[in-house]
């Protein structure tokens, strides 16, 4: 008994330094139960309990499609593990307030390979996918920027390697090819 304490104990501390919240679906009622956390995330009314398709209208038009199937994938996995692991956008009921989630989950099966319930977490991720979304502008701006300078330096490189050779100074047309080589790396 004093074991089995500690390990619930050992878990409780990891969902919440982890910051996750957690859920879980009995499959024959259809009905979700979600800690605060989950709540949170989802945009629900504290101690709300939900049907599964009401969950689901929480879910971003976007992402609701790749969310379902996901589900239903992880459903029909039988004893093969029915993993879960998603990302997706939640939005607040007044529609103001979108938060990406991921969302980790696992089936359960009985003898028969039948789901009889699905439970798992879900992590508030939307500081990862804005400082990813910085990233990713950033280096589209910087790779934009480089390729104006680049392309000519190496329109110079071409004509004075074109010029060189017509002198019949194979070195520094050589030397020129190889830095056109590198800009073409560039």
């Amino acid at each position: 008994k004093r074991q089995l304490k500690e390990t619930e104990e050992r878990r409780r501390f990891a969902i919440e330094s982890g910051e996750l919240g957690t859920w879980d679906l009995d499959i024959g009622t259809g009905m979700l139960k979600c800690d605060k956390r989950c709540q949170d995330l989802y945009g629900l009314s504290t101690g709300e309990l939900v049907s599964h398709g009401d969950s689901l209208k929480h879910i971003h038009g976007d992402d609701r499609n790749a969310v379902e199937n996901a589900i239903k994938n992880s459903l029909l996995q039988g004893q093969l593990g029915g993993k879960y692991d998603a990302e997706f956008r939640t939005v607040s009921k007044d529609g103001k307030n979108v938060r990406w989630i991921r969302s980790k989950g696992q089936a359960y099966f009985d003898e028969r390979k039948k789901p009889y319930r699905f439970s798992g977490t879900v992590m508030d991720i939307t500081v990862q996918k804005q400082l990813q979304q910085q990233k990713d502008n950033f280096l589209g701006i910087a790779s934009h920027e480089l390729k104006t300078p680049v392309t000519s330096i190496k329109a110079y490189a071409q004509v004075l390697e074109s010029i060189f050779r017509n002198k019949g100074d194979i070195k520094a047309a050589g030397m020129l090819s190889k830095l056109n080589a590198q800009v073409n790396r560039l």
